[in-house]
């Protein structure tokens, strides 16, 4: 079982270009309310250098262990990260 859900984004990184010369690339991770900021606000992503990496439900262990493929290997020059609600609601059992 994936549980990190590692694979949701593998295609989307792999097509995502290294970042261009004086990009400032920003990565944002975190949980549902991360991931649905994309289908809400479409243009605040189309128009500026960031890509969206939330995944509904995740706890800060799930974030963790997926951290280097679908922040790190991006090469962002800023994280926004929105971690621990789901952690507070227990989602992953207890911590």
């Amino acid at each position: 079982q994936d549980w990190p859900n590692l694979e949701k984004y593998n295609n989307a990184n792999a097509e995502l270009p290294a970042p261009a010369g004086g990009e400032n690339r920003v990565v944002f991770m975190g949980n549902s309310i991360t991931e649905m900021w994309i289908g809400t606000h479409p243009e605040f992503f189309a128009e500026n250098p960031y890509v969206n990496r939330g995944i509904g439900g995740q706890t800060t262990p799930q974030m963790l262990l997926r951290f280097r493929q679908d922040v790190i290997d991006l090469n962002p020059k800023v994280v926004v990260i929105l971690a621990g609600t789901n952690d507070i609601a227990g989602n992953t059992g207890p911590m």
